[in-house]
């Protein structure tokens, strides 16, 4: 990055950026950069300018590449933000559209021991009856299986 007019690329930041030298650099800097340039890098000299046409061209033949191998055509990468930033926009409505929230519903409440008798009357009525005259089953006892080690011989007469 040492300043050099006739070997050196100089450029313009489109927007602030992080370079080799982990250093944050502002929007509107121009600075000294031979490693290879991005896309918010605005060139200010004829070898920045071949230096960002040859990465551009790498980047549409990587997409010329994927699109080869997903059988698509290449009708070239989308360059403009704006209409990036819409399609991004579309796709996150699409899916608030499709989301279906909760409807808020006040005369049923959240907590059925708070409800009232006509809100009660009212969550029942769609519920099943409660089966009269069944018994719960009976407790477990605490004790302990019996637990059978070794061969077991089955004696008829012993029943």
């Amino acid at each position: 990055m040492t300043p050099n007019d006739s070997n050196t690329p100089r450029y313009r930041l489109l927007s602030a950026c992080y370079l080799e030298d982990d250093t944050l650099h502002v929007e509107g800097e121009e600075i000294w950069y031979t490693g290879i340039p991005n896309e918010e890098m605005e060139p200010l000299n004829e070898l920045a300018r071949v230096r960002s046409r040859e990465y551009i061209d790498s980047l549409d033949d990587a997409a010329r590449a994927v699109a080869a191998a997903k059988n698509r055509p290449f009708t070239g990468r989308l360059t403009d933000h704006a209409a990036i930033d819409q399609m991004i926009d579309d796709s996150r409505a699409e899916v608030r559209a499709k989301t279906v929230l909760p409807v808020s519903r006040d005369d049923v409440p959240i907590r059925p021991d708070l409800a009232t008798p006509a809100q009660k009357a009212k969550r029942d009525a769609d519920r099943p009856k409660r089966v009269l005259g069944s018994k719960a089953p009976a407790p477990r006892s605490n004790k302990p299986a019996h637990i059978l080690v070794g061969p077991q011989i089955h004696d008829p007469s012993a029943t």
